[in-house]
């Protein structure tokens, strides 16, 4: 079975980019919806790594939140993103249980090799 990530983001541009890089690395990815119980589909789905887009229209603080408080789903890892120069909102990531915030422009750089890290590794 492929490695799986959760991408919570909206942004076309890094859901291009993302999508390249999961066919390159052979992984999958899962895309909530608004409607989604996004704990279940984490754990059904056997997600690995879970990528947060801050500047989304989709409500990421209550599912970082749903998902880091609930037993079943703590333990993944959870990577924001979002502007370098947006202090308060990579405080606010940090608080509501991001593992990690990276500027945009590094998330993309690091984007195989958190896939990488993160999914492939523990496939293997």
């Amino acid at each position: 079975m492929a490695g799986r990530v959760m991408a919570i983001m909206a942004d076309l541009f890094f859901a291009i980019r993302l999508e390249d890089v999961a066919q390159t690395t052979g992984c999958e990815i899962i895309w909530p919806s608004i409607a989604d119980d996004v704990v279940a589909v984490a754990e059904e789905e056997g997600v690995a790594l879970i990528l947060v887009d801050t500047h989304t229209i989709l409500p990421w603080e209550r599912w970082v939140q749903e998902l880091k408080g609930d037993p079943r789903t703590a333990p993944i890892p959870i990577i924001a993103f979002g502007a370098p120069a947006d202090s308060k909102l990579r405080q606010q990531a940090l608080e509501v249980g991001c593992d990690e915030v990276l500027a945009r422009s590094e998330f993309v750089s690091r984007l195989p090799s958190l896939i990488q890290r993160y999914v492939l590794l523990q496939e293997g």
